[in-house]
């Protein structure tokens, strides 16, 4: 073979081979772009209907245009279209494509099958106040650096889970949930913060926020905590057990107005703590190492202490224990009224029960009716209509309702008789059974279709549950069967939960097997009613500021404070003055900072009551 054709094979061989790495070297440049490059381009639309819907394209589409869209997925939506918010880092009010349309949006959520990539998410979603749902699933925010004010008074959500969310690469968060005042649980346990620096203001008034469990967070590298937590008025618990301080240069107003903060678990990283960061208020204990601190004191000395201090620490003094007793229970039922009244701020109410005050039953059976109705129970005798008539008439709305409980017999017709001006209904039945029955169906059924199964013979089990706004359903120990009007209520409810309260004395073994026909039985009952009603408090009372104190020996406290109880979530604990250990094992253990002792110091004496709340002298108990 000649030279030259040797010499053109040759090249054409380089030639080939360049090529083919040209090629491999493109498609490794294809196969290392972001998803976001491969897929398309980055857009949302805002439909009619409220849908902040974000989806890829291969199409193009101008920012702020009103028109008809197509995804990858091949997928149309219509509706206004927004870009350029994946490569952008927004860091005002006002800076995302869609603020001017921010109250048209109600849902925000990722297409099918499709992924967004955000620099950074601040400003998103600031002032959306009637968004009422954001769905991570599709938001890739492993680059993400910024998500500072993202959900800022995004009011109208309750509840967000973040599960998942990556924040890796995140170095601020201040006022991520800022004015989210409808917020009620948040779901950060994914959460990485092992790059933020500033969490200023992140939860600030997010006022409907019960309890934070930020565990998960590593704030090593965090240098402000300025009011991180100021003016969440509802928050009762918070777990700071995982949090490091060591670089903290702010926390100014950090705790400010968390009123009813009653429950704060520390580390051993908390090794700092500026004087303007205090808790709130009050006497905080470290119940396993039965120390005692003020707020004051606690600032101060914990961080040199912070290992062997570690754990809950528990405010017990904070608010005020105020007793309520008359010895007249209508009189006693007036004052309570008037605190249910100043407690859910109401002038006059729009019904007001009344039942005979020396039968349990019918007023046992209508804690529930108060519960639904928001309303206070007088419990009277024939010896005192003309006090009862008058508290109604400067308390009742004209043409409100007043609930008579159970026959003339308990309650005499000339008492409802003279009544004038407002809508009478008397709940009766031929027995206390259907007496009961009768009021549970004027009442009417929760949204959780879950029951109290009590028996009629007696208050002691039953008592506890008076507070929890469940139906409460009375039954014949004495028989072995329901009877067929129960069995018919039962059955057209649909009931999901049935809660049989007391042991086998209370509620027998073969009424037990007849109700498993109609929902779950669970039996709460304990050896004495001690236990009882701190079993029933455990199962539905989980973060009480409150609890009320009532005697166990008789049913006539307990009761009048029942409708107080409900609205104030509290708990009755049924106690005596030899009595306390169970409801001071309940106390122990929750974040209480108030209470109400229901009846006389003969009843449960200021020593018992304080012994129970885990209280000294120093603590006052204000009488009415």
């Amino acid at each position: 073979m000649k030279a030259w054709k040797k010499y053109l094979l040759c090249l054409l061989a380089m030639i080939l081979c360049l090529s083919m790495q040209v090629v491999k070297a493109e498609e490794e440049t294809t196969d290392s772009l972001p998803t976001s490059a491969a897929e398309g381009n980055a857009y949302a639309v805002l439909t009619d209907e409220g849908d902040l819907i974000f989806f890829r394209s291969t199409n193009t589409y101008a920012n702020d245009t009103v028109r008809t869209v197509k995804d990858i997925k091949n997928n149309t939506y219509t509706g206004t279209v927004y870009t350029g918010f994946e490569t952008s880092h927004y860091n005002s009010t006002g800076d995302s494509p869609w603020y001017v349309k921010r109250n048209a949006i109600h849902r925000v959520y990722v297409a099918s099958g499709q992924t967004i990539h955000p620099l950074s998410t601040a400003y998103w979603f600031y002032k959306c106040k009637d968004m009422e749902s954001f769905d991570p699933k599709g938001f890739d925010t492993a680059n993400t650096i910024d998500m500072s004010s993202m959900f800022y008074h995004c009011r109208s959500l309750t509840s967000l889970s973040l599960n998942g969310f990556s924040t890796g690469n995140v170095t601020t968060m201040s006022g991520m949930f800022r004015f989210c005042s409808y917020l009620r649980s948040v779901d950060l346990s994914s959460f990485n913060t092992s790059k933020v620096t500033d969490m200023s203001y992140m939860f600030a008034e997010a006022t409907g926020l019960k309890t934070l469990d930020l565990r998960s967070f590593n704030t090593v590298k965090v240098t402000d905590m300025t009011g991180m937590f100021q003016n969440c008025l509802d928050l009762i618990q918070l777990d700071l057990s995982s949090f490091n301080t060591s670089t903290v240069q702010s926390m100014t107003g950090m705790f400010d107005v968390c009123m009813d903060l009653g429950v704060v678990k520390l580390g051993s990283k908390w090794t700092k703590w500026t004087s303007d960061a205090r808790l709130p208020e009050g006497t905080w204990n470290q119940r396993d190492l039965d120390l005692s601190k003020s707020e004051t004191q606690l600032q101060s000395q914990y961080p040199a202490n912070a290992s062997a201090w570690k754990g809950a620490w528990v405010r017990i003094t904070y608010g005020a224990i105020r007793r309520i007793y008359d010895e007249s229970p209508l009189k006693e039922s007036i004052e309570v009224a008037k605190e249910l009244a100043q407690k859910t701020n109401v002038y006059q109410f729009s019904s007001i029960i009344v039942a005979k005050d020396s039968d349990f039953a019918d007023a046992l059976s209508g804690s529930y009716l108060a519960a639904r109705k928001n309303c206070p129970i007088l419990l009277i005798n024939d010896s005192n209509h003309e006090e009862a008539h008058e508290y109604i008439e400067e308390n009742l709305i004209s043409g409100g309702t007043v609930y008579i409980l159970g026959s003339s017999s308990a309650v005499s017709s000339s008492f409802e008789e003279d009544l004038e001006g407002y809508e009478i209904k008397r709940l009766e039945g031929s027995s206390r059974y259907m007496t009961n029955l009768a009021i549970v169906k004027e009442a009417g059924m929760t949204d959780s279709r879950d029951i109290f199964v009590v028996t009629g013979s007696g208050f002691a089990d039953s008592l506890s549950s008076a507070s929890v706004g469940l139906p409460i359903l009375m039954v014949d120990n004495t028989k072995t069967s329901l009877k067929s009007s129960q069995k018919n209520w039962l059955q057209e409810n649909d009931i999901n939960n049935i809660y049989i309260l007391g042991e086998t004395a209370s509620v027998n073994e073969s009424l037990e097997k007849a109700l498993k026909s109609y929902g779950t039985v669970t039996r709460i009952g304990g050896s004495s009613r001690w236990v009882t009603t701190r079993l029933v408090a455990e199962r539905f009372f989980a973060n009480p500021t409150h609890v009320i104190l009532a005697t166990g020996n008789d049913y006539v406290d307990g009761l009048i404070a029942s409708p107080l109880a409900y609205a104030l979530h509290s708990p009755i604990l049924m106690c005596a003055s030899n009595k306390t250990f169970q409801a001071m094992t309940y106390v122990q253990d929750h974040p209480v900072s108030k209470a109400y002792i229901m009846g006389s110091r003969d009843r449960i004496s200021d020593e018992s009551a304080r012994k129970i709340l885990l209280i000294d002298d120093s603590v006052e108990i204000t009488e009415y």
